[in-house]
């Protein structure tokens, strides 16, 4: 368990006046430590129930504004509700340290005395924000540009380094087609404005297709849908690998309970940890496979931020829910 590291007051002040303060950057002291440099404190969301690595694509952006102000970047999943926290309550432990490094080395526990600190609004740059989400060009150079501070600054820690590395021995030498396949609550829920998922089966030709042409012998299968990985199941037999990463079926009936995905547990201690690490593991191994298919989401973006290049990528652009 890690200590409380951090005055409660930035918790207190964040809350106060909580739609202006997430809009707005703030400049606030500590006391008179580090008077030579300023900390950027990153750390509000939209959704406190936002996937990890829509976090990071998020939390990358203010990186990359942090760095050209000169700014110590900070990530704090600390004092702002996630979904990783599970249960623990906000002020106890940064969440994102359970998985990643800090950007630039420092840790709240370093600035509780500090004179200069800006705490971060919701955006730092929507216009990179709304490229990352829309552009579906991924050799422009502007997200080659943005991809070199992704690969730089959003490190594993040894945990999570070794966990992956590990799991990543299931595709080696092997010739293997990655597939994302984003299923359960954004297929049945269709969110407005996101962008429109390929089907299982839809997935699966494209699949078939694709093995044949480049002479692959197995399919990696990235999804946390229980009824999709049944159906390629069903096709791909032996063909197909996985990660073992737990998943579900959610139904129309869970949608009308007001059950998503995120309100799923395992039973396991520290249940979201886990699943945000199996989740991790499955887009990381995606991106070290040589070949790779799967509708636009924000672990296609981190897929694709994250490869050190495919010789074949193929990214359904379907268009956006209305």
């Amino acid at each position: 368990m890690l200590k409380k590291i951090i005055p409660k007051k930035i918790w207190l002040y964040a809350r106060q006046k909580k739609t202006r303060f997430i809009h707005r950057e703030k400049k606030i002291s500590f006391g008179l430590e580090n008077p030579k440099k300023t900390f950027y404190i990153i750390g509000s969301s939209i959704h406190s129930n936002d996937g990890i690595f829509a976090l990071a694509i998020r939390y990358s952006t203010h990186i990359e504004y942090a760095l050209s102000k000169n700014y110590i970047p900070i990530i704090d999943m600390q004092n702002y509700d996630n979904q990783y926290l599970d249960g623990i309550g906000t002020g106890k432990e940064n969440a994102w340290e359970y998985f990643f490094e800090q950007p630039c080395g420092f840790d709240l526990s370093q600035i509780r005395n500090s004179k200069n600190i800006i705490i971060a609004g919701l955006f730092a740059s929507e216009k990179m924000l709304t490229f990352l989400y829309y552009n579906r060009d991924f050799d422009s150079q502007l997200f080659l540009e943005f991809k070199k501070v992704f690969q730089k600054y959003i490190k594993f820690n040894e945990v999570t380094k070794n966990y992956i590395n590990e799991k990543e021995q299931i595709i080696k030498d092997k010739r293997v087609l990655g597939v994302l396949a984003r299923g359960t609550d954004y297929i049945l829920k269709k969110p407005s404005a996101h962008p429109i998922q390929p089907d299982a089966f839809e997935l699966i030709e494209k699949t078939k297709e694709t093995m044949q042409k480049y002479n692959l012998d197995f399919v990696y299968l990235a999804t946390e849908d229980e009824s999709i990985f049944e159906n390629f199941s069903k096709e791909f037999g032996e063909k197909l690998i996985h990660n073992n990463q737990k998943r579900i079926k959610l139904t129309e009936q869970d949608l009308t309970d007001g059950k998503l995905l995120v309100d799923f547990n395992f039973g396991r201690e520290r249940d979201k940890y886990h699943l945000g690490l199996e989740y991790i593991a499955s887009i990381y191994i995606l991106s070290r496979c040589k070949y790779f298919i799967g509708g636009f989401t924000s672990g296609t973006i981190s897929v694709m931020l994250m490869t050190q290049g495919f010789e074949y990528k193929y990214v359904y652009d379907l268009g956006c829910y209305p």
